[in-house]
């Protein structure tokens, strides 16, 4: 198949980043590319990611003409099909004459971007049951769920250090700051790695704890997964309904527990194996949890994920809904001729 990938242009896309539906989009091109087909990443200028044939896109006026000219260069180029990840109005509507498959890296909370996954006749993954149902009750009947997978990683069997790992864009909803009082408490000390998202919020609550943290802004996958096996343990007490929750599967690939609260999907991605979840905003209950996550046998804990969160379950799935929304285009244009 000749497969178009649309990227988010909220940032360019890169190795080293803490955006996972960034991280997904260079994860799945790359094993679509190694199965034989051909594939471009049309994304924001200032992109690169390794081993992939990227097409980026200016983005001068306004978010609504980029995807118009994004849209202009996939015609251009002649897909069989499209791979969609971006979540804004514009990159869901404005699709015309090619099948398209949307990715919904997000749960339905604006409206208008609802609005146009339900009127688009092709089909919506969703990265989670949890993320599926709430897609359904907004009306998006033909959201089916692919999990994200992770890529096998080096992996060593060794002793953790006494640090907790805080991963992914610092911003409320990822419940950075709690992560950090939670560790300390834990007697652990706070790594914290990822993209200051909200800077209001990093200078408020997050700047006035980093004493004695270790602050990386952004660092490649490798770095993150060594961290994340040096780990005791990988915290997540976020503030919002995860649609899935990357970094907690990554974690677990790793080999590394995780502690965090129960919210979207993250009961589904770190079942009782992979770690210990308690009730959301109970810093108490988490802190308290720590201990049971780090006395889980992280050679366990790295097995299952590695079941769950296999690369080639994900791929396999993406590559049949692709190629059947392909076909499914190419009877139509044989009925009509």
């Amino acid at each position: 198949m000749r497969i178009a990938f649309v990227a988010p242009l909220v940032a360019p896309l890169c190795d080293a980043t803490s955006r996972g539906p960034h991280i997904i989009v260079g994860d799945l091109a790359r094993a679509l590319l190694a199965r034989g087909h051909e594939v471009m990443v049309f994304c924001a200028q200032g992109s690169f990611l390794s081993d992939v044939p990227t097409a980026p896109i200016v983005i001068d006026a306004s978010v609504s003409s980029a995807f118009q000219e994004l849209y202009w260069h996939v015609q251009h180029w002649g897909p069989d099909v499209i791979a969609q990840h971006a979540f804004e109005v514009d990159a869901i509507a404005l699709c015309d004459g090619v099948p398209i498959v949307n990715t919904l890296h997000a749960n339905p909370t604006i409206d208008e971007v609802v609005d146009a996954v339900r009127a688009c006749a092709w089909p919506a993954v969703t990265v989670s049951d949890d993320s599926q149902r709430r897609w359904r009750g907004a009306g998006v009947v033909r959201a089916v769920t692919i999990r994200n997978g992770i890529p096998e990683m080096d992996w060593e069997r060794r002793a953790p250090d006494p640090i907790a790992l805080i991963a992914g864009r610092i911003a409320p909803e990822k419940g950075t700051a709690a992560a950090i009082r939670v560790a300390r408490r834990a007697g652990l000390e706070p790594v914290l790695v990822g993209e200051v998202y909200d800077r209001g919020y990093f200078a408020r609550e997050v700047v006035p704890l980093l004493d004695r943290a270790h602050v990386f802004r952004t660092l490649p996958r490798r770095r993150v997964a060594a961290l994340m096996q040096r780990a005791a343990v990988t915290l997540v007490p976020v503030e919002w309904d995860e649609p899935f929750g990357l970094v907690a599967a990554e974690a677990q690939v790793a080999g590394c527990p995780v502690a965090g609260y129960a919210r979207g999907a993250l009961p589904e991605v770190v079942p009782p194996e992979g770690g210990v979840l308690v009730t959301p905003g109970d810093e108490d209950a988490l802190a308290d949890a720590i201990p049971a996550a780090r006395s889980l046998d992280r050679i366990m804990v790295r097995e299952s994920a590695r079941d769950r969160f296999d690369m080639d379950t994900m791929v396999d799935a993406y590559e049949e809904l692709l190629a059947e929304t392909a076909t499914g285009l190419a009877h139509v244009r044989e009925a009509a001729a």
